[in-house]
């Protein structure tokens, strides 16, 4: 037998209403003309490839299509009741036309039951006649009921692509569907042959009806500035609506007891996740306080029957890699995770993303978020060690009562965590790490919100995490501060426990936590000041440093973004030591100034020729105060003598004349607090000995030129 491939532009997968009447369509022809039936999608469109060409798909539509029983008689509105629209529930119920002879029996049961436990009192129990339906209604007619409603233990529950129960608001979607049917049959061949080429073929037509179509298209809902002119009605094709309720009908929720959760039962929907404002251009916090859940929509690339669809439609379910356990997607930051990590499977090309936001007034509207390409190789989860840590701070950072800044803070982390699942990069990474290092240093200023949470610090990330290119002068010294210990330097973190791996907070008091986040330049200015105090009290508590000496130097000249500096400098701080490296070292553009400040506040110095042995400089009181006080002359003579004490000869001067050698090195004291705030970077060792190679003489006897 031939078998045709149709393209079907009028199906889109945005909006909702697109894709769920191509879903429809497929489904339909499966059930009643060809099983074997099957679909795809491309950027073209919806393909379905049957035995039946344009027309013919045209032609069973219009006199061979058989709807699905759809009743609601639990909603008000639905044509159950006293005061219902009954135009459509009347014309399915008469039978007259044998492709409706299915629905009229449906509803001759449904009206049985609803006149049996409700009657003329609207005041029922919706639970019992929900329990009564499921039992007696014909097979065909329970398909809308377990995709709008589920029955639990704690009372029916209602998967928000069907509203509350197969109504959004007062608009009920089950007498809507019955309304449009008669309208397709009450209409002349002529218009109902051009809704059908619109419907399938995107063909633009007149005629289209004044009739609601619920939250699955918001472009067509209505209301001011939707439209040509300032106020617009709700125009939409009748054919669609239905088909649209056909493909909803895909979907069949049910009731899952999940055994990481205890006792408590959950809803469980195909590929429905918990909302979360972040991720597209319009996001915001009210789109996650009051809106309904997420919606992934696969988008197949390969052919796919009906057979494989629903059971794909059934199954539909996201893992994310958890720190040593693997768990099922909760929300859509789990869902986007989870593609990122494990890519799909069955020929998925991409997901549409959509959210059930309340945009209109009070009504809710299936929002477009985005389409998410599945990865063609899944690249791993570096969120992964993450996992819990983030669940934790996200819940305590979103509650009621939480700080302002937490929230920020939060939703930061959000968007950053979906930029890096959409696309794994340097920039990509460093925004979580930026994200995550302030969220960090909020914890750190806060503990009673730390301890009223059960907040820990973050975990340590591994090197992967650090910028592969280091041909940034901002991202090296960043990573020097990092190196040289930051984290304790504005965390509060027991310093013993951090230096063998192990995070915990502190409840002491911490004076070596000197960075509070607030400028670049009163922090740096601290951070000297206290690696002066520490080196006097213990010389051998010093590590070795990681800047370099032209970066240095770029940050005196001022050629560094220093907002950058310090938000990446408490980002790479939460990177293991281990991993942070040193820069080639460099002198040949550096101060005089600061190379004498720098040399004569290092732990120790390693001669050139004699590096294995080590000099060690006593620590030389008001050098630092005095840079930082913007007295350069007067530190650099304080440097110069305790450099000669120690038998080092400066290169600059004639010190022979002793009248000379207590005149220091002149600069603006501007550039003098440069020179301070910069000995806050500690040198590496080939830095430390480059200095000494270019402006200091090893031998002191030896005159300087």
């Amino acid at each position: 037998m031939n078998r045709h491939d149709v393209l079907l532009a009028g199906c889109s997968p945005r909006p909702l209403a697109g894709y769920l009447k191509a879903l429809g369509l497929h489904r339909v022809v499966a059930e009643q003309v060809d099983p074997d039936c099957s679909s795809w999608w491309t950027a073209e469109g919806f393909w379905l490839r049957s035995t039946r060409s344009s027309d013919e798909l045209a032609a069973f539509l219009l006199d061979q299509y058989q709807p699905t029983p759809v009743v609601s008689p639990w909603n008000g509105g639905s044509g159950f009741f006293p005061k219902d629209n009954k135009r459509g529930i009347e014309r399915m119920a008469g039978g007259s036309n044998v492709r409706f002879a299915a629905y009229a029996d449906a509803i001759r049961v449904a009206r049985a039951v609803h006149g049996r436990l409700v009657g003329a009192d609207d005041d029922f129990d919706k639970a019992t006649l929900l329990a009564a339906l499921r039992a007696e209604l014909p097979d065909n007619a329970l398909a809308w009921l377990d995709a709008a409603v589920v029955l639990t233990s704690a009372g029916p529950q209602y998967p928000p692509l069907l509203g509350t129960g197969g109504n959004d608001g007062r608009l009920d979607f089950s007498n809507n569907f019955m309304q449009r049917l008669v309208e397709l049959v009450d209409a002349s061949p002529r218009v109902v042959i051009a809704w059908v080429a619109a419907s399938l073929h995107g063909r633009p037509v007149p005629g289209l009806l004044d009739s609601a179509v619920g939250q699955f298209s918001p472009a067509q809902a209505g209301g001011y500035n939707t439209g040509f002119g300032f106020n617009s009605g709700s125009r939409s094709n009748p054919l669609d609506f239905v088909l649209m309720v056909e493909g909803a009908l895909a979907f069949a929720a049910a009731a899952v007891r999940k055994l990481e959760g205890g006792v408590r039962e959950d809803l469980a929907f195909p590929f429905m996740v918990r909302g979360v404002g972040a991720g597209y251009p319009s996001a915001a916090p009210a789109d996650e306080a009051a809106g309904r859940d997420e919606l992934w929509l696969p988008v197949w690339h390969a052919n796919a029957t009906w057979r494989e669809l629903r059971q794909l439609l059934g199954e539909g379910r996201a893992l994310v890699r958890g720190d040593g356990r693997t768990r099922n997607a909760v929300t859509g930051l789990d869902f986007a995770r989870s593609l990122a990590a494990f890519g799909a499977d069955r020929g998925i090309g991409a997901f549409e993303r959509f959210g059930f936001h309340c945009r209109n007034g009070l009504a809710y509207l299936a929002v477009p978020l985005g389409s998410w390409e599945v990865p063609t190789r899944a690249w791993g989860d570096p969120l992964a060690p993450l996992d819990r840590w983030l669940a934790r701070f996200r819940a305590a950072a979103m509650g009621d009562r939480a700080p302002a800044r937490f929230r920020r803070i939060s939703r930061e982390l959000d968007e950053a965590t979906f930029a890096l699942c959409a696309s794994d990069s340097v920039a990509s990474r460093e925004r979580v790490l930026r994200a995550l290092g302030q969220a960090e240093l909020a914890l750190s200023r806060s503990p009673g919100f730390q301890q009223d949470k059960g907040l820990g610090p973050v975990p340590m990330l591994g090197g992967d995490w650090l910028p592969g290119d280091e041909s940034d002068v901002t991202r090296r010294l960043a990573l020097a501060l990092a190196a040289g210990g930051l984290r304790l330097r504005f965390s509060r973190l027991e310093e013993a426990a951090y230096r063998r791996g192990r995070l915990a907070w502190t409840a002491e008091r911490t004076p070596s936590a000197v960075w509070r986040g607030v400028s670049l330049d009163s922090d740096l200015a601290a951070l000297a000041t206290r690696i002066e105090m520490e080196r006097a009290l213990d010389s051998n508590a010093a590590e070795e440093g990681a800047a370099g000496i032209d970066d240095v130097q770029c940050f005196i000249d001022g050629r560094v973004d220093e907002r950058e500096l310090a938000c990446l400098a408490l980002a790479y701080s939460l990177v293991r030591p281990a991993e942070l490296t040193a820069s080639a070292p460099s002198a040949r553009g550096a101060d005089p100034g600061y190379a004498l400040l720098a040399l004569c506040s290092a732990p120790r110095l390693w001669l050139p020729g004699r590096e294995p042995d080590s000099v060690c400089l006593p620590r030389t009181p008001g050098l630092v105060r005095r840079a930082l006080a913007g007295q350069g002359d007067a530190a650099t003579v304080l440097a110069s003598r305790r450099l000669r004490i120690s038998g080092l000869q400066p290169r600059h001067g004639r010190y022979r004349d002793p009248a000379a050698r207590d005149v220091g090195l002149r600069a603006s004291p501007a550039t003098s607090r440069r020179w301070g705030l910069a000995l806050a970077f500690q040198l590496s060792r080939g830095s430390l000995v480059s200095l000494l190679r270019h402006f200091v003489y090893p031998n002191p006897d030896q005159e300087s030129s």
